[in-house]
């Protein structure tokens, strides 16, 4: 990667993402001309509570993106709380996509391909 190409790179980090992996999810959408999601995106339920924060979000069109990287969600125990809040969220009316290491970096066009695919049918509901 050249010095022009790196500082660009560098323009487009903006402090939000908490995992390499996060940034690599975004910067594979921006390449690939997606809108940006929102990072740190937090869901509150009606009644104000916190259901979760999640990596990227569109949050007009209710989906939201999950970056699973092996630290912080091999454990059984995340397992268990991953599956809670995705089913909190998915009763609210969210769609949450998951993604691995292996999908954003070793296979970024299955990646973008799905995010893209899985935004189309909702954009009729509302806009970015």
């Amino acid at each position: 990667m050249g010095v022009r190409v790196a500082a660009q790179r560098l323009d487009e980090v903006d402090g939000m993402a908490e995992s390499i992996l996060e940034t690599a999810g975004r910067l594979a959408l921006a390449d690939a001309s997606v809108p940006a999601p929102t990072a740190q995106y937090v869901v509150a339920a009606p009644g104000g509570r916190i259901i979760a924060r999640l990596d990227a979000a569109y949050p007009t069109l209710r989906t939201g993106i999950e970056y699973d990287g092996r630290r912080v969600h091999d454990a059984p125990q995340a397992l268990y709380r991953d599956r809670e809040r995705q089913n909190a969220l998915v009763a609210l009316g969210w769609t949450i996509l998951r993604y691995t290491w292996w999908d954003v970096i070793e296979d970024p066009a299955r990646f973008v391909a799905s995010v893209r695919n899985a935004l189309q049918p909702r954009q009729g509901l509302r806009s970015i």
